[in-house]
């Protein structure tokens, strides 16, 4: 590509044009001749960037991992040497729901990933035959991804204010932000929507 005037830019193998908007100084958008009638570049916002989003999710999806994983081997281990479960009270609900919610928050983004995934490979499935199943899905995203964040600040409210080790503090407050993050990315991707236009 080169410069023909200021922010548009000519195939030198060919007559497509590239522009670009700017306001202020900056770049807002930018689109090239093929695909300019019907798309437009622009710039991510901060809230959406990939530059955090997908290292909060990472580590996110790392932390619910850990503890839905912990959760049978540490019944496994305690049944194995007769140790007692310690926990009772408020402390013993925060750490069952904590646990079912991250599982239940991982079943919704694999049931996700699937769906977006099969839809991607199999066109005949970007119609309206699968609209139940979407609605289903963003119905599910509702009770699990806000219901999950809900229980997770909870959770580390209990944690955090009951006499626990400060490791156990630590990973109440890791896997409260890490369903915050999760419902963040259901929201600003349409994951909670109420419609099936895509």
């Amino acid at each position: 590509w080169r410069e023909v005037e200021p922010f548009v830019w000519r195939n030198v193998d060919g007559e497509d044009l590239l522009a670009a908007k700017v306001e202020n100084g900056r770049v807002t958008r930018f689109s090239f001749d093929e695909v300019s009638p019907f798309m437009v570049f622009e710039p991510t916002p901060a809230s959406r960037s990939p530059t955090w989003l997908l290292p909060a999710l990472g580590a996110g999806a790392l932390a619910l991992f850990l503890t839905a994983f912990a959760w049978p081997v540490s019944a496994l281990a305690r049944r194995h040497y007769g140790v007692p479960y310690r926990l009772s009270g408020m402390d013993a609900k925060a750490h069952r729901w904590i646990r079912i919610v991250s599982v239940a928050v991982l079943a919704a983004c694999i049931a996700w990933g699937a769906t977006v995934t099969s839809m991607m490979g199999d066109l005949n499935l970007l119609t309206p035959r699968a609209d139940g199943w979407l609605w289903f899905l963003q119905l599910l995203s509702v009770v699990v991804f806000i219901g999950a964040a809900a229980i997770g600040v909870w959770n580390a409210t209990v944690v955090v204010r009951a006499p626990r080790k400060w490791y156990a503090k630590t990973w109440a407050v890791v896997l409260a932000l890490s369903l915050l993050v999760f419902l963040w990315t259901a929201l600003q991707f349409h994951l909670i929507a109420f419609d099936v236009n895509y």
